[in-house]
């Protein structure tokens, strides 16, 4: 039994002493590997320097409507200022009352077509009797032939007269059904927010009759041609609220295809939009935002391609994969596996 127990722990300990001396080889080669890293250059991961620009917290498509005196008088309003409203709802109701007298004229027309018609169409269908029945006694005289003859010529004639007298009284009710339609215009709000109506619009017309502000904003910015180069629509930004230091996330929505030429006459901006995660942010708050997207930057000395595949010499890791594609001379790294302080070692 002591001889089966010393046995046991014998093997142990030479297991024991195994492990801690592949241990230390690990150890030692690693230290070797670095200690002979430290004799080549060695470069400092660093990302991209952030782009960080000012914005304003401005209407979400904000909607402005303003009066048109060629639809008439505005002959009821729907709302009160103030109200909250919902896309689709009737905001106020134009009265064209100009039309009326044009709906008029073509009534007294088609009341003269209607009659005109009623007396040809009359003469028609007796002309289409008495046609009738010469087919039915089938008379071959000479007489009866040149009446039956005269008979469908002035059949054939008064026909042509009742079909325009029929088509001109179906142009006259589509003109009728569409002065009609404009005789009374109601106007639909397109967003849902408070509305606001403005009087004074009904005699200025360079004024908003009915503004809806939409209970959501964006943030607007605008950033010069260097830092627009490095900014897409879909772009993550953070956004600090400064009066309040509410951070939160925003998306790049929109930018500007032209520049602003208000902004500066020596320089191009151009507006960007920022869709935040919150819904609202008070009308006119200033914002601080800075793009998320900081990237990695390679010099080739410290890049090594295989078979289609990227490696750096990373102190502490030795040689790692990395993805990515070469831009400008550079590789941008694209994998998650090296950060800000790295220590990367030139290939020979």
């Amino acid at each position: 039994m002591k001889r089966l127990l010393n046995k046991k722990l014998v093997s142990m300990f030479v297991i024991i002493i195994f492990i801690s001396l592949l241990i230390l080889t690990n150890l030692f080669s690693a230290e070797s590997n670095d200690n002979l890293n430290d004799l080549k250059k060695k470069y400092v991961v660093k990302k991209s320097d952030a782009i960080a620009f000012k914005g304003i917290s401005d209407y979400y498509e904000k909607q402005d409507i303003f009066y048109n005196a060629s639809n008439g008088v505005v002959s009821e309003v729907h709302v009160d200022s103030k109200q909250v409203v919902k896309k689709g709802d009737p905001l106020f109701t134009y009265y064209n009352d100009s039309l009326e007298s044009e709906i008029s004229t073509l009534g007294i027309q088609n009341d003269s077509l209607s009659n005109e018609y009623n007396i040809n169409n009359d003469k028609l269908l007796n002309y289409k009797k008495q046609l009738d029945e010469m087919n039915q006694s089938r008379e071959e005289s000479l007489e009866s032939i040149t009446k039956k003859e005269t008979l469908e010529a002035n059949f054939d004639s008064l026909q042509t007269i009742v079909d325009t007298l029929s088509n001109n009284m179906k142009t006259n009710n589509l003109q009728i059904n569409d002065l009609k339609s404009r005789l009374y215009k109601i106007i639909y709000a397109d967003e849902e927010g408070i509305v606001y109506l403005n009087d004074d619009a009904l005699t200025d017309t360079s004024i908003a009759y009915v503004s809806i502000i939409p209970n959501k904003s964006v943030i607007k910015s605008y950033v010069d041609e260097f830092d627009l180069i490095n900014i897409q629509e879909g772009m993550q930004v953070s956004v600090n609220v400064l009066n309040s230091h509410e951070k939160m996330t925003g998306v790049v929505t929109k930018i500007s295809e032209f520049p602003d030429s208000s902004k500066s006459n020596v320089q191009a901006y151009y507006e960007i939009l920022i869709k935040q995660e919150v819904e609202y942010i008070r009308i006119g708050y200033s914002v601080n935002i800075e793009l998320l997207f900081r990237e990695i930057s390679l010099r080739k000395d410290v890049v090594y391609e295989d078979q289609g595949k990227y490696f750096v010499n990373k102190k502490g890791e030795n040689q790692i994969e990395i993805t990515g594609d070469w831009k400008n001379g550079e590789f941008v790294v694209s994998s998650d596996n090296l950060h800000d302080g790295d220590i990367l070692y030139e290939y020979n």
